[in-house]
C-alpha cells in the first residue's frame, strides 16, 4: 500500500487555516479536517509515487446572532418591533461574532402587507406595513444560511385622543384617575405613552 501525505497551505503569515487528523482503515484514509481561523487553504494527498490530488477548503465564520436595532434602541426579536401603518422604518442589524466571514445578509417578509428594501450588504432595511398585521421578517446570512428572526408588529396611529378626568386640580399628594374615552379613529392599535 502507497501511504499517503497530507498538507495544507498555510496563510500569508505562516499560520494554519485548518488541521488535519488521519485516520487509516486498510487502504483507505478518513480525514478529519477542523478549521482554527477563516481563510481559504488547499489541502493536497501526495502519495510516494508522486501522484497528487488537492482540494480547496473554504473555513467560515457563521453570524451566530444579529442584533436588531431602531436607531439606537436594541428590538427583543420576540417582542417585535411596532411600526406605523404607511410610515417606513429604518432598522439596522449588529452581527455576531463580529469577525464573521459573512458580507452580506438578504431580508424577507412572511406577510405581503409588510414591505421590506435591504441594503445592498442587508446590513439595514426599510420596513412598511400596509396594513395593521403582524408579520415576522427574516434576515438571513447569505454565506453561511443562518437566519434570524423579528417580529414586525403594524399600528394604526391615533389621530385624536380624548380623556376624562375626575378633577382637573389635585392636592400635594393627592390623587386622580384619568381614563382614556375615545381614540380617534376607532380602528386604532397605537400605544398611548403618558407623560408629566
Amino acid at each position: 500500500t502507497d501511504d499517503i501525505e497530507w498538507t495544507a497551505a498555510k496563510d500569508q503569515d505562516g499560520n494554519d487555516i485548518i488541521s488535519i487528523n488521519k485516520t487509516k482503515t486498510g487502504k483507505d484514509e478518513e480525514l478529519t479536517i477542523t478549521g482554527l481561523k477563516a481563510g481559504v487553504t488547499t489541502l493536497t494527498a501526495t502519495a510516494k509515487s508522486g501522484v497528487k490530488a488537492t482540494i480547496t477548503v473554504n473555513v467560515i465564520v457563521p453570524t451566530t446572532e444579529i442584533i436588531f436595532k431602531d436607531g439606537e434602541q436594541v428590538v427583543d426579536p420576540q417582542k417585535g418591533l411596532a411600526v406605523y401603518q404607511e410610515v417606513s422604518k429604518t432598522v439596522n442589524i449588529e452581527v455576531v461574532p463580529n469577525d464573521t466571514t459573512d458580507t452580506k445578509y438578504s431580508w424577507s417578509s412572511n406577510n405581503p402587507a409588510v414591505e421590506v428594501i435591504p441594503s445592498d450588504d442587508g446590513k439595514s432595511a426599510v420596513i412598511t406595513a400596509h396594513s395593521s398585521v403582524t408579520a415576522t421578517i427574516t434576515v438571513t446570512a447569505t454565506e453561511s444560511n443562518g437566519s434570524f428572526p423579528l417580529l414586525v408588529k403594524a399600528l394604526i396611529p391615533a389621530e385624536e385622543i380624548s380623556f376624562t378626568c375626575t378633577k382637573t386640580s389635585i392636592n400635594k399628594n393627592g390623587a386622580a384617575v384619568v381614563a382614556i374615552s375615545s381614540i380617534l379613529p376607532a380602528t386604532s392599535n397605537d400605544i398611548i405613552n403618558y407623560t408629566v
